[in-house]
């Protein structure tokens, strides 16, 4: 197994407290140019076992995403883990092999992330820190209480409303048990804050 950043600025990783030492230390290959990305096979990066922390604008930043954007697009969901990360990316996401998170959670979290390599890599970790159970809950909590925010008390949600809610919330299935149960702003915020964390 070989473990891949692909993210063509040295100055963001050192910037998270990531240099080429400490990727070194944790036997993790870093790519910053399209030169390291060809010199590479492709099948090598792309073998079934290895995990690859793809920046989302990475072949674009580089001019390269013609010449490759379908080759990742097809093979990185093959792969053991599969992250891709980016500072346009608001919203946590984690299905099957894939995870898809904020390039802020993913630097801060990386060292725990390696530290769970024993436990097979828990996606988690990189979304949410050591704590994901906890702090899972508690970024969901505040994103529905955000969206909350400006609607009065009384207002009953539309079926139309809830599912907009549940697809800004990842489609979570604790937030969808709360929605369908409760109907106005009020009962979901008292829901809520009955949720135990």
């Amino acid at each position: 197994m070989k473990f891949y950043i692909i993210d063509e600025k040295a100055s963001r990783q050192k910037e998270y407290g990531w240099e080429d030492k400490d990727f070194k230390d944790n036997d993790i290959i870093p790519i910053r140019d399209s030169d390291t990305l060809k010199k590479i096979d492709l099948n090598q990066i792309f073998q079934k076992e290895n995990i690859i922390c793809y920046h989302d604008s990475f072949l674009k930043n580089l001019g390269i995403e013609k010449e490759y954007q379908e080759i990742f697009d097809e093979k990185l969901p093959n792969v053991y883990r599969y992250i891709t990360f980016g500072g346009g990316i608001n919203i946590t996401n984690i299905t099957n092999n894939r995870a898809v998170l904020p390039v802020s959670s993913f630097y801060a979290h990386l060292d725990s992330f390696l530290k769970s390599k024993d436990r097979g890599y828990i996606l988690e970790i990189i979304a949410y820190g050591e704590n994901y159970e906890k702090e899972k809950k508690l970024k969901l909590k505040n994103m529905i209480f955000e969206e909350l925010f400006s609607m009065k008390s009384e207002e009953i949600l539309s079926n139309d409303k809830k599912r907009d809610i549940l697809k800004n919330l990842s489609n979570d299935n604790v937030i969808r048990e709360i929605l369908r149960m409760n109907n106005t702003v009020l009962e979901i915020k008292n829901a809520l804050n009955q949720w135990k964390i």
